[in-house]
Protein backbone atom coordinates (compact mmCIF):
# COMPACT_ATOMS: atom_id res chain seq x y z
CA UNK A 1 0.00 0.00 0.00
CA UNK A 2 3.09 2.38 0.82
CA UNK A 3 4.12 2.03 -3.15
CA UNK A 4 0.38 2.77 -4.00
CA UNK A 5 0.26 5.78 -1.96
CA UNK A 6 3.97 6.60 -3.22
CA UNK A 7 3.17 6.51 -6.85
CA UNK A 8 0.01 8.14 -6.49
CA UNK A 9 0.74 10.63 -4.52
CA UNK A 10 -1.95 10.00 -1.99
CA UNK A 11 -1.26 9.43 1.50
CA UNK A 12 -1.08 5.46 3.11
CA UNK A 13 -4.88 6.07 4.68
CA UNK A 14 -6.00 7.09 1.20
CA UNK A 15 -5.58 4.29 -0.80
CA UNK A 16 -6.35 2.19 2.68
CA UNK A 17 -9.77 3.89 2.72
CA UNK A 18 -10.86 4.08 -0.95
CA UNK A 19 -9.13 0.40 -2.28
CA UNK A 20 -11.84 -1.33 -0.02
CA UNK A 21 -14.52 1.02 -1.80
CA UNK A 22 -13.07 0.04 -5.12
CA UNK A 23 -13.30 -3.51 -3.97
CA UNK A 24 -16.92 -3.08 -3.70
CA UNK A 25 -18.33 -1.06 -5.92
CA UNK A 26 -15.71 -0.09 -8.82
CA UNK A 27 -15.05 2.88 -10.30
CA UNK A 28 -18.42 4.60 -9.71
CA UNK A 29 -17.96 3.80 -5.63
CA UNK A 30 -15.17 6.20 -5.82
CA UNK A 31 -17.16 8.77 -7.60
CA UNK A 32 -17.78 11.77 -4.85
CA UNK A 33 -21.15 11.76 -2.94
CA UNK A 34 -23.83 14.15 -2.52
CA UNK A 35 -24.09 15.17 0.92
CA UNK A 36 -26.86 16.26 2.94
CA UNK A 37 -30.79 15.79 2.90
CA UNK A 38 -32.37 14.98 -0.56
CA UNK A 39 -34.70 17.30 0.15
CA UNK A 40 -35.35 20.32 2.37
CA UNK A 41 -37.09 19.49 5.83
CA UNK A 42 -37.63 22.65 6.93
CA UNK A 43 -39.73 23.65 3.55
CA UNK A 44 -43.20 24.62 3.11
CA UNK A 45 -45.01 22.62 1.40
CA UNK A 46 -46.18 24.05 -2.09
CA UNK A 47 -49.68 23.37 -1.30
CA UNK A 48 -49.16 25.89 1.44
CA UNK A 49 -47.04 28.76 -0.37
CA UNK A 50 -50.51 28.40 -3.32
CA UNK A 51 -52.77 28.74 -0.41
CA UNK A 52 -50.96 31.75 0.73
CA UNK A 53 -50.75 33.52 -2.60
CA UNK A 54 -54.62 32.53 -3.54
CA UNK A 55 -55.57 34.35 -0.31
CA UNK A 56 -53.34 37.28 -1.11
CA UNK A 57 -54.61 37.62 -4.38
CA UNK A 58 -58.36 37.41 -3.19
CA UNK A 59 -57.54 40.07 -0.22
CA UNK A 60 -55.90 42.38 -2.94
CA UNK A 61 -58.99 42.41 -5.04
CA UNK A 62 -61.12 43.26 -2.55
CA UNK A 63 -59.08 46.35 -1.95
CA UNK A 64 -57.28 47.81 1.01
CA UNK A 65 -60.16 49.39 2.53
CA UNK A 66 -61.88 45.83 3.01
CA UNK A 67 -59.40 44.73 5.39
CA UNK A 68 -55.79 45.91 7.47
CA UNK A 69 -53.18 43.73 5.82
CA UNK A 70 -50.07 44.10 7.52
CA UNK A 71 -46.26 44.49 5.93
CA UNK A 72 -45.30 40.58 5.76
CA UNK A 73 -41.67 39.80 6.50
CA UNK A 74 -39.42 37.38 6.12
CA UNK A 75 -40.89 34.29 4.38
CA UNK A 76 -44.10 35.45 3.88
CA UNK A 77 -42.63 38.34 1.44
CA UNK A 78 -41.17 35.44 -1.00
CA UNK A 79 -44.27 33.89 -1.36
CA UNK A 80 -46.24 37.17 -2.32
CA UNK A 81 -43.84 38.36 -4.52
CA UNK A 82 -45.07 35.65 -6.80
CA UNK A 83 -48.12 37.13 -7.31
Amino acid sequence: MRSVAASTGRSKSWVGRHVPLYRDGGEEALEPRKRGPASALNRTAPEVEDAIVALHKQLSDQGPERHHRPSPDGELRRYLSRS
